[in-house]
């Protein structure tokens, strides 16, 4: 039972002990990045995307304003990622949009992005919460948890082969 035990703290701990961002990739959660703060209208800007699918056709749209406008199109690589400039179009209404990425395997991502001129665009953020990052804070909520557990389970399968305390007996003379 011992040589079994260990066997699964040793796993566990192999398993913490992976870096996140290989965690991450084993069936990642898509999403998409521009690192720009704000676009402008008839500028270029270059979108980082992963894990939409291995040689999946991407379709990249702005909605904004209730009206959808097209970006183009690109297609990942094997790994699903890929990385590629765009032109913001023309008829974009300055504001908080969001950009859209939707692979032909009904992989989807989105992230918010500021387009126009102006401190602010001229609308409102978008409310406290949403991330076109796929909710970053969750990941790392979950990472902790995994972790908890991870220790936990360690911790059980230490105590649990530990073998019991030796008492000394005192002899009577």
């Amino acid at each position: 039972m011992t040589r079994i035990s260990r066997s699964l703290a040793l796993a566990v701990v192999a398993a913490l002990l992976l870096p996140a961002s290989v965690l991450a990739h084993a069936g990642g959660e898509p999403f998409i990045h521009v690192e720009a703060q704000r676009v402008i209208q008839g500028d270029t800007f270059t979108v980082l995307a992963a894990d939409l699918g291995p040689d999946a056709l991407v379709t990249l749209e702005i909605s904004a304003s209730g009206e959808t406008f097209p970006i183009g199109q690109v297609v990942a690589q094997s790994d699903g990622h890929f990385t590629e400039t765009f032109v913001m179009p023309e008829t974009t209404p300055d504001g908080y949009a969001e950009l859209w990425a939707r692979s032909d395997e009904s992989s989807q991502a989105m992230m918010w992005l500021l387009v126009g001129h102006g401190p602010d665009g001229g609308a409102p953020a978008p409310a406290t919460g949403e991330s076109g990052a796929g909710g970053w804070p969750w990941q790392f909520i979950g990472l902790a948890v995994l972790w908890a557990v991870g220790l936990a389970a360690i911790a059980f399968v230490y105590l649990r082969s530990r073998p019991p305390p030796v008492r000394e007996r005192r002899r009577r003379s």
